[in-house]
């Protein structure tokens, strides 16, 4: 069986740079979204705030790979803001715009008490947990691929033998059958688990049916967690043709053939 240390490893992802910039204004909550290269300088970010209506005083800040606030004030700071996006895989980048300097300083000191008023993780696109909830698993190197969330927070839902990994918003929206196809890794040492067997598990999904079919012969003997669809079938023909020709010699048997 592959360790569960070997599996996050073999999905470790080379750093890429985040495709798209999101801005999310405090002061009236509107979201904004533009492709990274639009963002050449300091000076065009405060173009295109003062474009989107929030210019001087407002200030920009982003959560680095630490979870603190940190403020882009020149074209040096928006350059390791890049580099921080980098480093976590981000698709895509957030930064937040407080109304003024006063502003930001006030949202870390709420934050810092534990009230975390900043709704979103600057590199990750997730909510930042206060001091006072729950701690989450978190999946280094690991990537959703449908949200971005860089590295994947809580539960991480993997398709085996596939480069493919879904947070559990993304997991969440998707229709039972394709479920099937998934292992839920709860944390990076957890050993995998099947989600046909945290659920339904329709006849339909091969991975379950081959399952099923081997453990009818095999009994309580373990298949490995990571074995491909290709090796479940096959395995899953052997144990179905090793059952039935247990069947035939027990029906000869009884006829006295």
């Amino acid at each position: 069986m592959a360790s569960t240390s070997s599996l996050s490893a073999a999905h470790e992802f080379p750093p890429v740079a985040p495709a798209s910039i999101k801005f999310d204004f405090i002061a009236s909550g509107e979201k904004r979204r533009v492709p990274r290269s639009t963002l050449g300088s300091y000076a065009e970010l405060r173009a295109l705030l003062a474009e989107y209506g929030a210019d001087e005083p407002c200030v920009v800040s982003y959560l680095d790979e630490d979870g603190d606030a940190v403020l882009v004030t020149s074209d040096l700071e928006l350059e390791e803001a890049f580099a921080v996006a980098k480093s976590m895989n981000a698709k895509v980048f957030k930064f937040t715009v407080h109304p003024s300097k006063a502003a930001f300083l006030e949202s870390v000191s709420n934050k810092l008490a534990g009230e975390s008023p900043i709704t979103s993780n600057g590199g990750a696109i997730r909510d930042v947990p206060s001091d006072k909830a729950p701690k989450e698993a978190v999946h280094p190197g690991v990537v959703c691929d449908k949200s971005g969330m860089a590295p994947i927070v809580g539960p991480r839902y993997h398709v085996p033998g596939n480069n493919y990994d879904l947070c559990q918003a993304e997991f969440d929206k998707l229709p039972e059958a394709e479920r099937n196809l998934f292992v839920r890794i709860d944390k990076p040492e957890a050993r995998p688990i099947h989600c046909a067997a945290l659920g339904t598990k329709p006849p339909q999904c091969p991975i379950f049916e081959a399952r099923r079919l081997a453990k009818e012969v095999l009994g309580s003997a373990q298949l490995p967690i990571e074995m491909s669809l290709d090796d479940m079938l096959l395995q899953a023909m052997i144990s179905a043709s090793m059952f039935n020709n247990q069947g035939t010699a027990h029906s000869h048997h009884g006829t006295g053939e």
